[in-house]
């Protein structure tokens, strides 16, 4: 479960399965959502589940996305999983 203290409204609360916590346990500050789904998701089905999952982390103020430098190979994996 997972609760972002500094939110002003703190019922709002993520809980996470053992697939999203290794997710979440990739997750360095360096690696690229492409790189954590290639040591993560082992094949279309967790990449799809996996994207969900970070962006239900966005939407609950757990995690900032640094778009800047985003690539074409971040695009094809968005496109697969669709």
């Amino acid at each position: 479960m997972l609760i972002n203290r500094s939110h002003k409204f703190t019922d709002l609360v993520c809980t996470v399965d053992s697939f999203e916590e290794r997710l979440l346990d990739a997750i360095d500050g360096n690696r690229t959502l492409a790189e954590i789904l290639q040591v993560t998701a082992q094949d279309g089905d967790g990449n799809r589940r996996a994207l969900r999952f970070f962006e239900r982390l966005w939407q609950y103020d757990q995690v900032v996305f640094d778009a800047s430098r985003a690539d074409a190979s971040l695009r094809d994996l968005e496109e697969e999983t669709q």
